[in-house]
Parts: structure tokens; C-alpha cells; sequence
């Protein structure tokens, strides 16, 4: 019988072919070989699939049709068999030791569930000189709604326990951008982050990459449902004062963004 991973690395991707390539061999670098990828196509129409499957990879390939980068990811975590859960978009990468690094940080934190690292940032395959924990400084928790600024914490950067997920379910379909942070939330209320302050990955923005945020449109209209599904969820718990003033400092830009519209 085939022994299950430990881990199991899910990759969605859309049209992202070449770069897919390139985070599937950061991967590959990684030791011990004690995990799975799978790699979730959201319906590319670049030739993904077959690209992907000509190269021969040690990985699961997945095709289904476009539901957005959410419903990819947990299409991924239904089909994982590994004990832990690792992240990576398409288009970033892991430097060699992210995932021993980070599992040795489990071990050592038996109270931690999810882990992530600091991670250096490319615009334009340009690397900046300051790494993304040196912008905003990393923390235990996430309760409140931050996706207005740059965070610690980015979905290429973290390895969460399975366990986790069954509990507080997966990523929110309904929201096309600021689905993590909303995750981060729920996982926030009943369980401890770690962090690893180290660069172990790149994060690799493009002109044409969805985290520019280039459609403010979308932007101000997620940003407000994002908002109202945190009230919501909130509604019968108590607002720390932290959480008070970052909404409403997070209604203001929406606001201002949409003057500009």
C-alpha cells in the first residue's frame, strides 16, 4: 500500500503555464521528499494540461472548470492526503529549505497550526530590497479586517494542519480577492499562528497579477462584501477596540477608492 504524504503542496493555477513550471520545481528542491503536489487548473485556456503532462512532473493534475481561485484551492484540499496543507500560487515561489524549516517549526510549537514565512518581493521579476516582514511586522493572530494594507502573512508564505481547515472550512468562494484574509479571520479566533522570520520564498508581483489590485471596480465592491460577511460572523461577539477602528478605517478607503472610480 502506498504511504500517504505528509504534506500536501496545492497549486491553483489559470493561464500561468510557464510560470506553474517554475513553482513546481521550487518544490521539487525541497527535502525530505515527504510530500504530494496538486496542481488545480481553474480552466486554463493556455495549454496548461497538456503542457504540464508533457514534461512528465511528479504531480496530481487536476482540470475543472473556472470557479475562481477559492473553489481551486478547495477543490485541492478535498484531494489532499497529507497531514498538512502548504499554499503556492502559480506564479511565486519557495526557496530550498522552506518546507524543512517549517515543519521543524511545528515540532517545536506544538500549540502553533499554522505557520508562515517572510518572504522577499519581485515587481516585474525586479527584487526589492526590503523582504515583506521588514514592511509589516508578523503576529500571532489576525482577527481583525487588514486586507486594506500590505500584510505579514501571504497564502504563498504558509503550512496550515488539515485539521484546521475541517474545522473552520475552507476558503470563501463568494469572494473573488480578499478570500485569505478572510480566512486568516476565522482561523484567528480559535487558533495561534506561527512565524518564521526568515525569507523562505518569493513573492512575485506582475503588471498582470490580480494582488495589483488594478481593478479598483472590483476592489471597492469585494472589499464591502468582505466587510459585511466580518460583521456578520461578528455580530454576536464582542469588537475588540482594534477591531473597531481598522473597520473603520478600512470603510473609509473603500470609500475613498470608489471617488476615484
Amino acid at each position: 500500500m502506498e504511504e500517504s504524504p505528509l504534506i500536501s503542496v496545492i497549486i491553483p493555477t489559470y493561464n500561468r503555464k510557464d510560470l506553474l513550471v517554475d513553482a513546481i520545481r521550487s518544490i521539487m528542491a525541497q527535502k525530505p521528499k515527504n510530500y504530494e503536489v496538486i496542481i488545480v487548473d481553474d480552466g486554463s485556456t493556455d495549454g496548461t494540461e497538456e503542457y504540464i503532462k508533457s514534461l512528465n512532473l511528479p504531480v496530481r493534475f487536476f482540470e475543472k472548470n473556472n470557479g475562481g481561485v477559492s473553489a481551486a484551492r478547495n477543490f485541492g484540499v478535498k484531494e489532499a492526503r497529507g497531514e498538512y496543507l502548504a499554499f503556492l500560487d502559480a506564479d511565486d515561489l519557495w526557496m530550498e529549505g522552506f518546507l524543512s524549516s517549517v515543519m521543524d517549526y511545528f515540532e517545536l510549537h506544538s500549540g502553533v497550526s499554522i505557520v508562515y514565512t517572510d518572504q522577499r518581493i519581485s515587481v516585474n521579476y525586479v527584487t526589492q530590497t526590503r523582504t515583506r516582514f521588514k514592511k509589516n511586522p508578523p503576529k500571532h493572530k489576525f482577527p481583525a479586517p487588514f486586507f486594506i494594507d500590505n500584510s505579514p502573512i501571504q497564502i504563498s508564505s504558509t503550512v496550515i494542519k488539515k485539521k484546521v481547515l475541517d474545522d473552520v472550512g475552507g476558503f470563501n468562494e463568494t469572494l473573488k480577492i480578499h478570500e485569505d484574509v478572510e480566512l486568516w479571520n476565522r482561523i484567528s479566533e480559535k487558533y495561534e499562528f506561527g512565524y518564521i522570520e526568515k525569507p523562505l520564498g518569493y513573492y512575485r508581483l506582475r503588471s498582470d497579477n490580480i494582488s495589483g489590485y488594478t481593478n479598483k471596480t472590483q476592489f471597492v465592491s469585494e472589499g464591502r462584501k468582505y466587510l459585511e460577511i466580518y460583521i456578520e460572523r461578528r455580530k454576536n461577539r464582542l469588537l475588540t477596540n482594534e477591531e473597531r477602528s481598522v473597520l473603520v478605517i478600512a470603510e473609509e478607503f473603500i470609500n475613498n477608492v470608489e471617488k476615484y472610480l
